[in-house]
């Protein structure tokens, strides 16, 4: 009787499925490594995946070590598509030669990745005070920003950015781009909330009950006694008429509390400001809490 489960496994298997005992052989693997990105700056995240071909079946199915020259740097274990993970933040400045090494299991052998390259280069942090800022609707706020390096000297610019601000309102920095250096370098950052517009609110203003509204009448009476004044109509009349046009259109105000009311077009509240600095591949951030009140 011919066995046929050695047919699903590929003809590139066939010629280890059998022993002379009888028994069938564990399958040869293959495991390859990447490493992203690379490279990377002083205490960015970078995230090694080894995948192992073929997948081997069944849970759990073996682990990945990843090592650098022979220093363990962690063990994860492999999914059931045969791919492992490994995500590190601590790797000094330098050059790594990463490897993945598959541990096996039952039916499947063990295999070593080839080596990858892993540059870690100088970077830089951004730092924010912690504590709140609060600005008045339609102030600003001034916020110093330090960017120092990390790993060593940063000589290259990084250019500051910020998100998550309040509707209308603006950031400025001063200077827009630094370079870090050996010491670290400073900026400060200007935000401006939007400012306040005059403007009647919709729910003071009288509504129109039929016939002309108070500010149409108003308008009709001034007109009214100009057309007298070419006419020649005693100038005293002129003037009552448009008085009581001027006291009409008063009225109109007073009841609109004044007419006008400054309407601030930022909303009071708390917002979380993330300040970025960019610089080719590499990204830090800061998360300052602003409060409006």
């Amino acid at each position: 009787m011919t066995d046929t489960s050695l047919d699903a496994a590929g003809p590139a298997y066939a010629a280890q499925a059998i022993s002379l005992s009888g028994s069938i052989a564990p399958f040869t693997t293959t495991t390859t490594l990447t490493a992203s990105p690379n490279p990377l700056g002083d205490g960015q995240v970078v995230t090694l995946t080894a995948t192992v071909a073929p997948a081997p079946s069944g849970t759990p199915d073996g682990t990945v070590s990843f090592y650098s020259g022979t220093k363990l740097l962690g063990t994860a274990t492999l999914t059931t598509s045969g791919v492992a993970t490994l995500t590190l933040s601590n790797l000094v400045v330098g050059t790594d030669r990463i490897i993945a090494v598959y541990s096996g299991s039952a039916g499947f052998l063990p295999s070593t990745s080839a080596a990858v390259s892993l540059k870690i280069t100088t970077s830089y942090t951004i730092s924010a005070p912690g504590t709140p800022f609060d600005v008045p609707e339609g102030g600003f706020v001034t916020v110093n920003i330090k960017v120092p390096p990390l790993g060593g000297a940063f000589n290259s610019t990084v250019t500051l950015s910020a998100s998550g601000l309040p509707a209308g309102a603006t950031a400025i920095f001063n200077p827009p781009t630094v370079v870090p250096g050996t010491a670290g370098a400073q900026t400060v950052m200007t935000i401006q909330l939007a400012s306040l517009s005059a403007s009647i609110p919709a729910r003071q203003i009288p509504p129109h009950r039929g016939g002309f509204p108070a500010a149409s009448l108003s308008l009709a009476f001034v007109l009214f006694g100009t057309v007298l004044a070419r006419k020649r109509i005693p100038r005293g009349l002129v003037l009552v008429l448009a008085l009581a046009g001027l006291g009409i259109t008063t009225s109109l105000l007073s009841s609109c509390n004044g007419g006008f009311a400054n309407i601030p077009q930022t909303r009071a509240g708390t917002y979380a400001v993330t300040i970025t600095g960019t610089s080719g591949t590499i990204n830090s951030s800061a998360t300052i809490t602003l409060v409006v009140e």
